[in-house]
């Protein structure tokens, strides 16, 4: 299927999308397929600051790649030339639905960054579940010290064996652009981990970011974490959950709908393009 700014999805990488092969998506008035439509605002507005016709975006926890592909079509919309991706996922599978994804969309990988690993607040190694099912785009690393191989419960009640891999910080992973004008980042509840200690590195490199969230506790440790760094909030839409039985603690094995924040960088903004904060709708 073909999303509408022609990202091309091959609809076996996902449950239940098959009766979408040929279709071509209109724009997400509330959401797409795979995500509600203030994703989609963030990064398009990254894309509406593009600068010099050049255009640098990276996807932490990238899936299959949507929003690095998203972005980069939406910048060759708008002229750009040069268009430069980096892509970070922790599931072998998923990674090789990056590549053939890039080139299904007229990529070559090999001009690109993808990365098999793990984002950590440093680097050095990290537990992912392994081998994954193909539809499952909700496990996180464990960056505790366990045996490999070991099986282990995870946030969301899963049992599943977990496998040591590489882990790098954000500081690594985009160490290859002096700027990024757009980063995502979905990470299933590791953001309240890996964002605090990598702020130098956002303050002095990103011009947007897009954050999915996990847990209204994380989305206000952000809002705190990311607005007392001088970061302006564009949209957001917090993340939806149930409620909890009285004796069980308010975490992200709750949530059912993620959440996003879309935040500018107001040191890599000129004063006249310093935005004002805008509501979801």
């Amino acid at each position: 299927m073909t999303n509408f700014v022609g990202v091309r999805t091959n609809v076996s990488l996902l449950t239940d999308i098959a009766h979408l092969s040929g279709t071509v998506e209109l724009p997400p008035v509330e959401r797409s397929f795979h995500a509600e439509a203030v994703e989609f605002a963030g990064t398009l507005k990254a894309v509406e600051d593009m600068r010099d016709g050049s255009f640098s975006v990276a996807e932490i926890g990238a899936g299959w790649g949507p929003w690095v592909l998203t972005a980069a079509k939406a910048a060759q919309l708008r002229g750009a030339t040069d268009v430069y991706m980096t892509a970070i996922e922790a599931d072998e599978g998923h990674v090789s639905a990056i590549y053939s994804q890039f080139r299904d969309n007229g990529f070559d990988p090999e001009q690109h960054r993808i990365i098999r690993g793990a984002v950590a607040p440093q680097d050095g190694f990290a537990y992912f579940p392994s081998p994954q099912e193909r539809e499952d785009w909700g496990a996180a690393a464990i960056f505790t010290g366990l045996e490999d191989d070991a099986e282990v419960t995870d946030y969301r009640g899963v049992s599943l064996h977990h496998a040591k891999l590489p882990a790098y910080s954000l500081a690594t992973v985009l160490s290859d652009r002096e700027i990024f004008d757009l980063v995502h980042v979905d990470i299933q509840g590791s953001e309240r981990i890996v964002l605090p200690g990598a702020m130098e590195t956002l303050n002095a490199k990103v011009r947007w970011l897009v954050i999915g969230t996990h847990s209204r506790i994380i989305e206000g440790q952000l809002l705190e974490l990311f607005s007392n760094a001088g970061w302006q909030l564009i949209n957001e839409a917090p993340c939806r959950f149930q409620m909890p039985p009285v004796t069980m603690p308010i975490s992200e094995v709750l949530t059912f709908q993620d959440g996003t924040q879309v935040w500018l960088n107001s040191r890599l903004q000129r004063e006249d393009e310093v935005r004002p904060q805008e509501d979801e709708d």
